[in-house]
């Protein structure tokens, strides 16, 4: 198998999922070829051009939460061998459910649907897709880090994660989020119509439980190329 730029494993839901559906149909794109729906909400005095704007980061990594962040294959490693460590991690962890569903949140800059609650099951679960896919990825080199280090701020506790797995928002710092917007302009105003609109455009995904049953395998062929789901492995159950 060839060895994509970049790999990923996130939970990516697929069109055939209501929350698959609407993130894809949000931000404009399918990283899983499905069919792509109509933009569900268009906030007052919000153009499409505005909208296509504000979600171009994200559109490019598909709607997604991440688990392991984009990583340069080590030598030796191609899809098949990330392929292979996906299936043997989904096969022996369970499904996680987040009975209270999720939350549209401001997080900094940007627009995300966050866990309404708090998941120690959530946490445990990130933390053992970074640890067990840590020999898969190439180490950051010299430019990669001081790259890292330069595009935020980061505490020492941050700088030890991002040395030793290669990613600094992990196991303590890990936040499970699916992102919406890229950065958020600074009209405030705008800001808030916007927040509204997917505020009420989101609730369903709040009255209902969210189960994560399968991680996915995403590629960057090369440099610059969106996002693909190549393939997703269903948990344990």
């Amino acid at each position: 198998m060839p060895v994509p730029y970049r790999a990923a494993l996130y939970v990516m839901p697929g069109t055939s999922d209501p929350l698959g559906a609407f993130g894809a149909a949000w931000l404009g794109r399918t990283a899983d070829g499905g069919p792509l729906a109509p933009r569900p909400v268009v906030p007052e005095t919000w153009s499409a051009t505005a909208l296509d704007t504000v979600t171009a980061e994200p559109r490019r990594y598909g709607f997604h939460a991440t688990l392991r962040a984009p990583f340069r294959p080590a030598d030796g490693v191609d899809l098949d061998a990330i392929e292979a460590r996906a299936a043997e991690l989904a096969a022996a962890l369970p499904r996680v459910v987040i009975p209270q569903g999720l939350q549209l949140r401001r997080i900094a800059h940007f627009l995300a649907l966050v866990p309404a609650a708090h998941s120690d099951a959530l946490q445990d679960f990130a933390a053992r897709i970074v640890e067990g896919t840590n020999d898969l990825r190439r180490p950051l080199d010299t430019e990669d880090r001081a790259k890292r280090l330069a595009k935020s701020r980061l505490s020492p506790r941050q700088i030890e994660l991002l040395d030793r797995w290669g990613y600094p928002h992990v196991l303590e710092d890990f936040r499970f989020h699916m992102t919406l917007t890229g950065r958020l302009p600074e009209d405030e105003p705008a800001v808030a119509r916007l927040f509204d609109a997917l505020a009420g455009a989101t609730t369903a995904f709040a009255t209902r439980p969210f189960v994560i049953d399968a991680v996915a395998v995403a590629v960057e062929a090369e440099p610059g190329a969106p996002f693909i789901c190549h393939r997703r492995f269903a948990l344990r159950g």
